[in-house]
């Protein structure tokens, strides 16, 4: 079981920021390569996002996925947040013509460095190349790891990575070892509505993992990640 095996919700939770200036309303490049297109371009199509889905998560677990996975509606929370990532990098003004490809790329080379590798990229001086760092990573991981020049935050908890690998940064940020996952098990029951109205604590869905189980106001509020199918593509990772 990988990082990220162990959390089983899901909920349609997109934060949505739109504007009709950035986002195109789908994928136009029917070409070979349908990633190609620039960020600003949606991923909508069964096909587009198997194909994205495909790039960044089987080289990394082996996964074999169909356009199948993509028909159902269990990945639209994961693909409206991919959306307001890419708005929100093209928001704060860095280059416009980055693609699909090449986000998904980074992302994959991020994966696979190890911490002398990542030190340089890390500790670049170079604005733009670092937030387009920190997007890939928020891409692949879901995790507000900053980077954002615009301010805004993905949820409550954002996590300074500044050194190590991404495996070791995820690692110490997810503490977890196998007899505490054995020891654990919960009943049927135990869901989302059944602890608003039985415990009374309101849940906040969130697409950032890091809050996963935060407690706010006097631990009247709890914060779920709400992205089952994303943790089952890392469960081996």
């Amino acid at each position: 079981m990988g990082w990220l095996g162990g959390i089983v919700l899901e909920h349609p939770y997109t934060l949505h920021i739109f504007s009709s200036n950035l986002i195109h309303p789908d994928m136009s490049n029917t070409g070979p390569d349908i990633l190609q297109n620039e960020l600003r371009a949606v991923i909508r199509s069964p096909e587009s996002r198997l194909e994205f889905a495909r790039s960044l998560w089987q080289p990394q677990n082996g996964h074999s996925l169909t356009t199948g996975n993509f028909q159902a509606p269990s990945f639209e929370g994961y693909f409206g947040f991919y959306e307001d990532q890419c708005i929100t990098w093209l928001c704060d003004k860095y280059s416009q013509d980055k693609t699909h490809r090449q986000l998904v790329e980074k992302a994959c080379e991020i994966a696979g460095l190890d911490a002398q590798q990542l030190q340089p990229l890390l500790l670049s001086q170079d604005e733009m190349e670092r937030s387009w760092l920190f997007l890939a990573v928020r891409i692949f991981t879901m995790i507000d790891v900053g980077g954002l020049r615009t301010g805004i935050k993905l949820g409550q908890v954002s996590r300074n990575w500044t050194n190590g690998s991404l495996r070791a940064f995820i690692e110490s940020t997810f503490p977890c070892t196998k007899e505490e996952l054995d020891h654990v098990k919960l009943e049927r029951l135990f869901t989302a509505r059944n602890l608003e109205r039985v415990a009374d604590i309101q849940v906040i869905w969130t697409s950032n993992l890091a809050d996963h189980l935060q407690l706010e106001d006097d631990d009247t509020k709890v914060r779920l990640f709400s992205h089952a199918s994303f943790l089952e593509l890392h469960r081996e990772w």
